[in-house]
């Protein structure tokens, strides 16, 4: 009922009350539920253009807003993405006055979010770990704490994210996109 109504929040919160323990045919429907696929049209192009993995993106999309397009947070985030306006202003490169207001629509939402991203894989040398870390903590954080952590494997590396925060958000964004592979045969 709740993705019949677009509550994809609520869908999740309550697949995640009553998670399966196994990963069984008999329960997809279950776990289709807990990991929707919404906004597919703006998701596949955007990250089509972006050479990006939808898988990657929907659980970007989940962790950050769970689908709610008009959600916005304390820190000043907006959107499906949760750009701070400052980032969106930035990515969007236009001309005149930036109205943050946009960013609550779905597909310039997606539109932003995916170019951001994009930017920070390839100022990472394609390093998605990194990437993840950098979207949720920023990029001088993640600068420093390669600079600190160097030498380590990429396992590693998470687990010494001091931000416990964003350690457990690169986990969570990792394992949702593998599942989203699993589940809908993504890229």
């Amino acid at each position: 009922l709740y993705l019949e109504m677009g509550d994809y929040g609520s869908a999740i919160a309550l697949f995640l009350q009553s998670r399966p323990v196994r990963w069984e045919k008999g329960l997809l429907p279950l776990w289709t539920a807990g990991y929707p696929l919404v906004y597919s049209e703006h998701v596949a192009r955007h990250t089509a253009a972006n050479n990006l993995s939808e898988a990657l993106m929907y659980s970007l999309i989940r962790a950050e807003s769970g689908f709610s397009p008009a959600v916005k947070s304390p820190a000043g985030a907006i959107g499906l993405m949760q750009l701070m306006p400052t980032t969106a202003k930035a990515t969007a490169r236009e001309k005149g006055a930036f109205n943050p207001a946009r960013l609550t629509m779905p597909e310039y939402n997606i539109t932003l979010g995916t170019r951001h991203f994009r930017d920070l894989v390839r100022d990472y040398d394609g390093d998605v770990v990194y990437s993840i870390a950098a979207y949720n903590a920023g990029v001088a954080a993640v600068d420093r704490w390669r600079k600190n952590l160097k030498g380590l494997k990429k396992d590693e590396f998470i687990e010494c994210i001091p931000y416990q925060e964003t350690r457990d958000y690169v986990k969570k964004v990792y394992a949702s996109a593998a599942i989203y592979r699993q589940l809908y045969g993504l890229k």
